[in-house]
């Protein structure tokens, strides 16, 4: 993990603000840093010690975004087992902290992890850090930091720890959420017909590396879940010259689409089927940089209305965000990704975010391990919620429900709880007979047969254990 260590200052220096005649010239404050040794195992602080000669990479900007200054060296001092850097003298006012990393040799052997990374966690307060430097005076803060060994840029929030940042492009990418702007992380992609760099899950504040030719054009592309992709051309020298030593802001906006994050398992191929209402197009993203698949109604559909895309991903084993755009709001019926086996390695699905299905009568997922699944309000049509071969850590029912049949298998969730949700949910509002839920235990337990009831009570057909058994008062 080698970086460039000599200092890189972006878009001018700070100097001194000079007063009228009239006027009391505002003196500089000074800022330095009690570094904080963490072993990121939970641990908290350890009994570590920084090698001799080591330095500490600075990335400042000020509150409003503009830069001050991307990966400065600082002096780091030592005072028996305590380490602070040197001073160093700034204007007053408030200021960001986006980078902070120690150095020995010209590799990073602790770093300051970021806002939504895994280590983020370990540490009080993660970067970006906000700190307000005062006149005539020395402000010093803590700042806790994490030993790089045997742990990649990535899990600090970081894009890179090599020395690349020769040319450098800042960045701050906003999202556009509930009428206002929310901090987002994202995908980055540099490329045009020649070469391609692509950064993944980068923090909001952050600086990518820009690798290619400064004269030549390239397309800068930022991607999130539920998010327009956005794309611009540029050439370094006309973006350097644009920003005017700020950083470059860059805004997603809110896309109506269906959402599914997953890790595929490499080289199997995985099916996805919709069905429209009507007339319409609809386009999958796989998420993985190929082009998008686009299926045409009813021109694409096979016998019963159907249209299916398949689509395999290479190695190595990655997490992908897959997105469906188009006439999303006709959908009636999906089937989400399967690879159509029901043994052997089965993908893992993170997150489903469906609300913008409302059409949706018939959802079906099989063959995957699914951390949380979220039925919306605003899919009153949903009738048929198949989730046969499929480990489910978390289904969350909204209150009023119009679910008529329903099979689960293999699942994690506490089986009372379910029932708490179908119960109520048809004794609220009066739901009545041809109603059918089948559940695949792995035995039969006292849970399980609260079920009944519905049977019982509201006329459902309950199977358990997936045929009807008498001894349980099915039909």
């Amino acid at each position: 993990m080698k970086i460039f260590g000599s200092i890189l200052v972006l878009f001018g220096v700070l100097c001194s603000s000079c007063a009228s005649d009239d006027e009391q010239t505002v003196q500089p404050g000074k800022v330095q840093f009690s570094l904080s040794l963490n072993s990121g195992s939970s641990g908290g602080r350890v009994s570590e010690t920084i090698p001799p000669e080591s330095v500490v990479l600075l990335s400042l900007a000020k509150s409003s975004g503009e830069i001050v200054f991307v990966q400065t060296q600082i002096e780091i001092l030592s005072f028996g087992a305590s380490y602070v850097t040197a001073p160093m003298e700034l204007p007053p006012g408030d200021y960001i902290v986006t980078e902070f990393l120690i150095v020995n040799n010209g590799s990073v052997t602790y770093a300051a992890p970021k806002e939504g990374s895994k280590f983020a966690t370990e540490v009080l307060d993660p970067l970006p850090r906000a700190i307000t430097v005062s006149a005539n005076g020395v402000s010093n803060f803590e700042m806790e930091v994490i030993s790089t060994r045997h742990q990649e840029p990535q899990a600090f929030g970081y894009v890179s720890f090599q020395p690349d940042l020769i040319n450098p492009i800042p960045l701050m990418i906003f999202a556009e959420s509930d009428g206002g702007l929310a901090v987002s992380g994202a995908t980055v992609r540099i490329f045009n017909d020649h070469v391609e760099y692509e950064f993944r899950e980068v923090n909001h504040m952050t600086t990518i590396p820009f690798r290619g030719n400064v004269d030549e054009v390239y397309t800068l592309e930022v991607k999130r879940l539920g998010y327009q992709t956005f794309r611009r051309t540029f050439t370094y020298e006309d973006l350097l010259t644009e920003v005017d030593g700020h950083a470059l802001v860059v805004t997603l906006l809110v896309q109506h689409e269906i959402s599914v994050e997953m890790y595929p398992i490499p080289g199997k191929s995985y099916r996805m089927v919709m069905q429209i209402q009507d007339e319409g197009v609809l386009y999958v993203d796989w998420g993985d940089n190929s082009p998008p698949d686009t299926l045409r109604f009813p021109d694409d559909t096979i016998e019963g209305g159907n249209a299916a895309v398949w689509h395999a991903y290479d190695p190595p084993f990655n997490k992908f965000g897959i997105s469906i755009t188009g006439d999303i709001d006709l959908i009636s019926a999906m089937s989400m990704p399967s690879d159509g086996e029901w043994n052997g390695p089965q993908s893992s699905i993170l997150m489903m975010d469906m609300k913008n299905a409302i059409a949706l009568e018939r959802l079906s997922i099989s063959g995957a391990y699914i951390s949380e699944l979220e039925i919306s309000e605003t899919q009153s049509s949903l009738r048929n919620l198949d989730l046969s071969n499929v480990t489910i850590s978390n289904l969350k029912l909204p209150e009023r429900h119009n679910i008529r049949y329903f099979e689960i298998i293999l699942s994690r969730i506490p089986y009372n709880t379910l029932f708490e949700s179908l119960y109520h949910n048809a004794v609220k509002y009066g739901l009545l007979g041809i109603i059918t839920i089948n559940i695949f235990p792995s035995s039969q337990t006292e849970e399980i047969l609260q079920f009944v009831k519905l049977y019982e009570e509201r006329e459902w057909e309950v199977n358990i254990g997936g045929s009807c058994n008498h001894e349980y008062n099915c039909p």
